[in-house]
């Protein structure tokens, strides 16, 4: 009896072509796989050993991997303009080669039929590599930038209620430096929802959640920020249905902006808000003046402890290598014993960021005053194994590396 062929042979010799609730995508023979919002912008390819991220802002992130010691590890750089225009052409070409196989009886479709097929290929190569480059300019417009996301929300629909850093002054952190702190105005914000809506258009049918920005999207008082999340929801309503927005998170910290009690993150709760991601970075109280973090460890507790009583969840950042080889023992001990007293669940989760500064930093100045020698690569990772060995059991643990940062 002759085999049947499996799934890849057929995937190797015919375009599969799927049509989802929230994104197009095109396999084709040569194992290239596409994927595509529903306004026929790319925004991830897959290249033989290696996949390519497209900001909005028009960069490209390449990721290859490479094999060492029987492992794979990543390799990330970032594209040329001239490497970006190349690979839009190459997807874009390889888009229409798909197309006109399909139309000679070459290809699976899955979810679509092939009378619609002519309009997502027609909105595929409306997508040239000028057009790109116009869309890039008008996320500066709306945005300026986009510093960073916690790693699970690179998906999220990112509005900016609020712009920089309400306390800006960590000796480790520079994402924010060159941005006055500044809230938008009511009247501003609406035009921002509006802006965001046009410029995402159907294919914000990939973005999952709505993410409050920047550093601190809840550094307002409580009746402006429920004004705003009131006039965000009649332009983004909430919807658990597949391509909707399911939820609102935000960076918060522990000192700056509006103190609240349990029953105002209460309220939050009830227009949606789902998690709040808490820059502790470190339990240990000398560390955290050296990195001029405000807030003692009992502080810290105690603000993670009333977000929680809520009923919201919590997503807490921890750096690995701060403070350097001699104070990483106690850096571990202390910030695990914050974790293990702060009442968290398996809803939460406790992100291991690992140092990542430029030489002429405050605080890589400060470490010098000090005769503190900075962890190698290899004492980053041993910090994080014994992290993750004391880490509460019930919080799921997360590498969370800015650097792999694309939005």
């Amino acid at each position: 009896m002759q085999r049947a062929p499996s799934k890849q042979e057929i995937l190797s010799s015919k375009d599969f072509v799927d049509l989802r609730d929230d994104i197009f995508v095109i396999h084709d023979p040569g194992d290239h796989i596409t994927r595509f919002d529903l306004e026929g912008r790319w925004f991830f390819a897959s290249r033989e050993d290696k996949s390519y991220r497209r900001c909005m802002d028009g960069r490209v992130r390449e990721q290859s991997r490479v094999s060492r010691k029987g492992t794979g590890s990543r390799n990330l750089r970032w594209l040329t303009e001239s490497e970006v225009d190349d690979l839009t052409q190459s997807i874009a070409h390889h888009a229409t080669e798909s197309q006109s196989r399909i139309g000679k009886g070459k290809g699976m479709l899955k979810e679509i039929l092939p009378e619609d097929l002519g309009d997502i290929f027609d909105r595929i190569s409306s997508w040239d590599s000028a057009r790109f480059k116009e869309f890039g300019a008008d996320f500066a417009r709306i945005y300026g930038s986009i510093p960073v996301l916690p790693s699970d929300q690179y998906f999220s629909l990112y509005l900016q209620l609020v712009k920089g850093c309400h306390y800006n002054l960590c000796t480790f952190c520079t994402l924010y430096r060159d941005q006055p702190f500044e809230v938008r105005s009511a009247d501003d914000w609406v035009e921002h929802l509006e802006d965001v809506k046009r410029f995402f258009g159907r294919g914000i049918s990939v973005r999952r959640n709505i993410f409050i920005g920047d550093a601190n999207g809840l550094a307002i008082d409580q009746s402006e920020l429920i004004s705003r999340l009131r006039a965000m929801r009649e332009v983004f309503p909430i919807s658990t249905d597949r391509g909707g927005l399911s939820e609102i998170t935000a960076f918060v910290d522990t000192f700056s902006g509006t103190e609240r009690g349990v029953e105002e993150y209460k309220e939050l709760k009830e227009f949606g808000l789902k998690r709040l991601y808490v820059g502790v970075e470190t339990g240990l109280d000398s560390l955290r003046e050296l990195i001029k973090k405000p807030g003692s460890h009992d502080h810290v507790l105690d603000r993670i402890t009333r977000i929680k009583a809520s009923g919201l969840n919590v997503g807490i950042m921890i750096m690995t290598g701060l403070g350097g080889k001699k104070l990483s023992t106690v850096h571990v001990v202390e910030t695990l014993r914050l974790l293990n007293d702060s009442p968290l669940d398996r809803k939460d989760l406790v992100f291991l960021s690992p140092l990542s500064i430029s030489s002429n930093s405050e605080y890589a100045k400060l470490m010098k005053q000090n005769d503190l020698e900075p962890l190698d690569a290899d004492g980053i990772e041993n910090e994080d194994r014994l992290f993750r060995t004391g880490i509460p059991p019930e919080p799921k643990a997360a590498t969370y590396d800015i650097e792999g940062f694309v939005y």
